[in-house]
């Protein structure tokens, strides 16, 4: 939901930020989701968050870096990745509790050890975790020249370590696997970044 004002269902546990849930978080053998503390009818609120916590395209172009990246031509799945690796690092973000509660890797099939993918051959999964793991590498291979250009222009403020490999695949592996699609109030549909939620939606691909 993009709105906190939606249905409650019985049982449900008030939440920091003007958020609520029927639902608790759960940890097992290093794994963690949520865990249901209610039945949950079909129809019913599983988690409610105010707008103000959701993170999208729009929300990383309405940003300060956000306007810089902007100028610099990134269409804006691109952007949101790039301002992603920024964002993380910034002591100062409100969001700064989401990025340090992620974890620091994901373990999807784009990051996953070649030989593990490897296990899945002649399954339709293998050629496509293949295919996608050679679009991100050239992806990444095609930002270098802004990359350059973003350290040049702002070194007091920015990491070369921010930009590395790693970096960027953690920031494509967030939007890839934690993203959920959220339909807005003026009817567009959107990728968003949505703590709590995110736990609910993980995706192991």
């Amino acid at each position: 939901s993009s709105s906190s004002n939606s249905a409650s269902c019985p049982d449900a546990d008030a939440a920091v930020d003007g958020s609520s849930s029927s639902s608790r978080t759960t940890a097992s053998e290093g794994l963690r989701g949520c865990a249901a503390i209610a039945h949950l009818a079909a129809g019913c609120t599983a988690v409610s968050l105010p707008a103000k916590l959701l993170m999208t395209y729009k929300t990383a172009a309405e940003s300060e870096f956000g306007a810089v990246l902007s100028r610099l031509g990134l269409d804006p799945e691109t952007l949101a990745v790039v301002w992603t690796m920024v964002e993380r690092w910034d002591a100062e973000s409100d969001a700064r509790p989401f990025w340090q509660a992620l974890a620091q890797r994901f373990s999807t099939g784009l990051s996953v050890p070649e030989p593990l993918v490897g296990l899945m051959r002649g399954l339709q999964e293998h050629q496509e975790f293949h295919r996608a793991r050679q679009h991100v590498r050239q992806q990444f291979e095609q930002l270098q020249q802004i990359f350059q250009v973003l350290l040049t222009a702002y070194t007091a403020h920015l990491q070369p370590q921010w930009f590395n490999e790693a970096a960027y695949l953690w920031a494509v592996e967030l939007w890839y696997a934690y993203a959920i699609q959220v339909k807005f109030p003026d009817g567009t549909i959107q990728p968003a970044l949505a703590p709590f939620v995110s736990l609910i939606n993980h995706s192991p691909w």
